[in-house]
């Protein structure tokens, strides 16, 4: 089930990475994200994405470019 808002988590010390995000959407912090297969873009995890971790911040591109955030 997505997120709907922010929810903090505990991280341990690992890789944090910059990812494009996929247009028209939302990724709350501490929500899981995937990558989509098609373009390459984060999203909130959905079935068939690749797992890629969790938000350390929310990003918001609902109203952006695919990339745009």
């Amino acid at each position: 089930m997505p997120l709907t808002r922010d929810t903090r988590r505990a991280y341990e010390i690992g890789d944090i990475n910059d990812l494009s995000v996929a247009a028209g959407v939302q990724i709350f912090e501490g929500s899981a994200v995937g990558i989509v297969a098609a373009n390459g873009l984060a999203r909130p995890l959905a079935a068939g994405d690749r797992f890629v971790g969790f938000a350390d911040r929310s990003v918001d591109n609902r109203i952006g470019a695919a990339a745009a955030a």
